[in-house]
């Protein structure tokens, strides 16, 4: 999903922004919204989905497109928790902050 598609599905609290990154990274910044859950640790990822009820939709973001923790964080919460509404974000936070940044005007 773009950020395009995943930001009034965010907004109107349709989706559960998951961040992948660090816990460094996602402390310096992070979507607005979104929930910490570092993947490969089978302990955390089930108590992080024990929050949840199985029809929550989650979107899992990472850094960037060259980031693959976000796809591999989707198939965690897939296969422990057994949702079935995980998207990946691929553009990730970069993809996030390049759409939020104020547009300049371009001289005439």
């Amino acid at each position: 999903m773009k950020w395009s598609q995943v930001r009034p599905l965010a907004e109107a609290g349709k989706v559960v922004l998951v961040d992948g990154r660090s816990r460094k990274a996602f402390d310096y910044g992070h979507i607005p919204g979104a929930v910490w859950l570092a993947p490969g640790n089978p302990a955390d990822v089930q108590a992080f989905v024990a929050k949840y009820p199985r029809n929550t939709t989650f979107v899992a973001y990472c850094s960037s497109e060259t980031c693959h923790v976000s796809q591999y964080l989707a198939e965690q919460l897939a296969r422990t928790g057994g949702f079935s509404n995980v998207f990946v974000m691929p553009g990730g936070y970069a993809e996030y902050l390049v759409s939020t940044r104020p547009q300049t005007k371009a001289n005439p």
